[in-house]
């Protein structure tokens, strides 16, 4: 059994004959290091080499007490030198790594190389490990979010959200809680708001039929602009010269005309009604859109001589700053300005303002022509309109016909040339909060079996009577303000009703 001594003194460097030649190193004949790899640093000189002994050897060898690191060499198999790189368990210390490494104190470079004696940089690219670049990336993403979310000034962020519309500024406050809070800014959606429908106050749409404005510091609503602007993005608006625009970010239809927005609508709900009945039976439900019908803004203009029959559940919508109703004026010379005819049963009209202004040398009679006309089996809601009319014949707002059930409220019905209202033929409807008044005749007729409703109107300074009921016309009263004399035809048996007031 050879010694521990021969066996360590064969792995140390041999002396040259020469005096004063440098020592070279030869490596020992068991062990299968290649020439060119680097030597593999220790980095604790403290730790004993693994040793293995060799398969002929019997056993472990220990090394001399007289040797410094001195480790038996391990046989390893001829193969290994064919490896592109060392495997990691190759990185036990071999005699001559010792003798390099020997003495030489921790440095603290040691751990940028592994222990197997190679660095990352020597493996080739396809093997080269990717925690560095992945790292990197990592870092520079944290940074950027860090910086977006808790450094970037908030003026800057409102700076740019101010550039954005509204599909822009909803995907954009689905990032993070801090580009939410600043995307939902009154500012921001009032500024949004006031450029699409002009309004001075949030409009909102409770109910079908139902328009209120709210005042922001009435509302309980976190952000009311926003909220109105989600009520009514549905709607279509009637804004001349916006109807060959595109907008990045806004999915909103104009139009020049009133016929042709209602002519769209008409279309766009049959489609949706096709649809919905195939999504229905599966689904059973429908949107809140298709629900309710409908909605058309006119903005702030005069619509002259478009002849309007509505004959479906839409709802018209006057779309101005400061007095709606004022800007908005839908005027006609022949034949009726706004007509509602059978189908119109959940139809509505608000904020606008109803002009009949026939030509006074048209041989054309207008008994028949009125400013608003409510016909048979149809129960439409007229709101806050203001009605005129300059014709010396028939009147303003004229209601007949079996299943006319209008809801006519907040109206201004005056300075007409006849009769302000007309409810006659067996119609019916209710009639609330109207004011009606300086009309050349009586503020209103109701004939021949009518039954309308009438509460809250104030009426008054017309220069015939207030209500004229005849042809066995009825009227309930509730609480309505009227400085006129009531009449009722004798003649024709019906009862007499003298200075009928509140």
């Amino acid at each position: 059994m050879p010694s521990a001594s021969f066996t360590a003194s064969r792995s140390y460097v041999r002396r040259s004959r020469r005096k004063g030649a440098n020592r070279i190193p030869t490596p020992s004949r068991t062990t299968s290091a290649e020439p060119c790899e680097p030597s593999c640093p220790v980095p604790n000189q403290n730790i004993p080499a693994l040793s293995t002994a060799a398969p002929g050897s019997g056993g472990t060898s220990a090394a001399a007490p007289g040797t410094s690191g001195g480790a038996v060499p391990t046989h390893h198999s001829p193969y290994d030198l064919r490896r592109k790189s060392p495997s990691h368990h190759e990185c036990g210390a071999g005699p001559s790594t010792s003798a390099a490494t020997a003495g030489s104190p921790t440095s603290p470079a040691a751990p940028t190389t592994s222990a197997q004696g190679y660095t990352s940089a020597m493996l080739p690219a396809r093997k080269r490990p990717r925690r560095t670049c992945s790292v990197s990336y990592e870092t520079c993403t944290n940074t950027a979010a860090h910086y977006l979310q808790y450094e970037l000034p908030d003026e800057v962020l409102l700076t740019i959200f101010n550039y954005l519309l509204e599909q822009d500024l909803c995907r954009v406050s689905q990032v993070c809680k801090r580009f939410q809070s600043i995307a939902n800014d009154t500012e921001i959606w009032k500024r949004l708001y006031q450029s699409v429908y002009e309004y001075d106050l949030p409009l909102f749409n409770p109910a079908p039929r139902t328009f209120e404005f709210v005042s922001p510091e009435e509302s309980d609503l976190p952000n009311p602009w926003k909220e109105s602007f989600r009520q009514l993005y549905r709607g279509i608006h009637v804004r001349p010269g916006y109807q060959d625009m595109q907008f990045r970010g806004r999915n909103l239809c104009y139009f020049n005309t009133v016929q042709s927005a209602l002519d769209y609508a008409d279309e766009r709900s049959g489609s949706n009604n096709i649809t919905g009945t195939t999504s229905n039976t599966c689904s059973g439900d429908t949107s809140d859109s298709s629900s309710q019908g409908a909605l058309i803004f006119l903005h702030a203009g005069t619509y002259r001589g478009e002849f309007l029959v509505i004959d479906s559940d839409v709802a018209i919508m006057g779309a101005a700053p400061g007095n709606v109703a004022e800007s908005v004026i839908l005027e006609r010379e022949s034949e009726s300005t706004v007509m509602f005819v059978e189908g119109a049963k959940q139809a509505y009209a608000g904020h606008l303002t109803l002009k009949f202004s026939p030509d006074v040398t048209s041989t054309v009679p207008h008994h028949k022509h009125y400013c608003l006309e409510v016909g048979e089996n149809c129960s439409p809601t007229i709101d806050h309109c203001i009605i005129r009319s300059t014709s010396v014949v028939g009147a303003a707002v004229c209601v007949s016909g079996v299943g006319a059930n209008p809801l006519i409220r907040h109206c201004d019905i005056s300075d007409c040339e006849n009769v302000g209202l007309y409810v006659t033929d067996y119609a019916q409807g209710t009639y609330e909060d109207n004011e009606i008044s300086r009309n050349a005749l009586a503020g209103i007729w109701v004939k021949n079996y009518a039954n309308p409703i009438m509460r809250r109107n104030h009426i008054h300074h017309g220069r015939d009577v207030g209500i004229f009921t005849f042809d066995n016309g009825l009227v309930s009263f509730c609480c309505d303000i009227i400085f006129c004399d009531v009449y009722s035809d004798k003649l024709q048996g019906g009862p007499f009703l003298s200075h009928l007031t509140e």
